[in-house]
């Protein structure tokens, strides 16, 4: 174990079940009109079918809500206060009960904002989460590695921020070896092997994907020399 922080303490079982549970009532009520996607709204006339206000109302709502919060940021209600007050898991207050459709944006803002998991407590923030695992260490290997050019930004993030986390995690406990199950391109199994040095196993259901990913492998292990090759030039240079 490279690490000797000690990980988030996390919520009891009663607990964690007890707030998982009020925001399943709460996913249950509020999903249609929140799953909604905005192009609906205008295609599909989903506003008549999940909204018993005007456009104007909502918007005007929302926007004195949060003018409110921002000049008076101290006289904000607690959100836990707010619970047994404003009616958060009492929802023919928000909704209506005949019709299901929503008549109240702010109660609405309010029990979102409550049911969020970084409200409830039931995640750990993921930079917490790595303060944790590393301890007083530095990123590992490849700090200043350029990301992957063969995806794209989104992709790119995604696989950084994972490999970043897997790596923690496998230092913290000292696993040499890692599975990626349902590994598809061999991004991040690529990136786990040549940034952090880990020996990955990737085994995905697709041959197709599985082919890819070892063609794939084969030109990242290329470009992943050449770029190493360039920042000791760089180095070298610099000195």
């Amino acid at each position: 174990m490279a690490a000797s922080c000690s990980l988030p303490v996390t919520l009891d079982l009663p607990t964690l079940r007890a707030k998982l549970q009020g925001l399943l009532q709460f996913l249950r009520d509020a999903l249609s009109i929140s799953n909604a996607h905005t192009v609906d709204f205008y295609t599909e006339s989903v506003w008549e079918e999940l909204v018993d206000l005007p456009p104007e109302t909502v918007v005007a709502a929302l926007r004195k809500s949060a003018s409110e919060a921002q000049a008076r940021p101290s006289e904000t209600r607690p959100l836990v206060e707010a619970e047994g007050e404003a009616g958060m898991t009492d929802f023919p207050k928000i909704f209506c009960e005949t019709s299901q459709k929503l008549v109240s944006v702010e109660a609405f803002a309010l029990a979102a904002k409550y049911y969020s998991v970084q409200n409830l407590g039931i995640c750990t923030p993921f930079e917490q989460l790595l303060i944790a695992l590393r301890g007083n260490q530095n990123q590992r290997n490849g700090e200043n590695q350029k990301a992957v050019e063969f995806m794209n930004m989104k992709k790119s993030h995604e696989v950084q921020a994972m490999s970043e986390l897997i790596s923690s995690i496998a230092d913290y406990y000292g696993i040499k070896q890692v599975i990626d199950l349902g590994s598809g391109k061999g991004y991040l199994s690529s990136f786990l092997s040549l940034k952090y040095g880990l020996k990955v196993y990737g085994i995905d259901s697709s041959n197709t994907n599985t082919h890819g990913a070892e063609e794939r492998n084969r030109k990242l292990k290329k470009y992943w020399k050449l770029c190493h090759a360039q920042s000791r030039l760089d180095v070298n240079g610099l000195a």
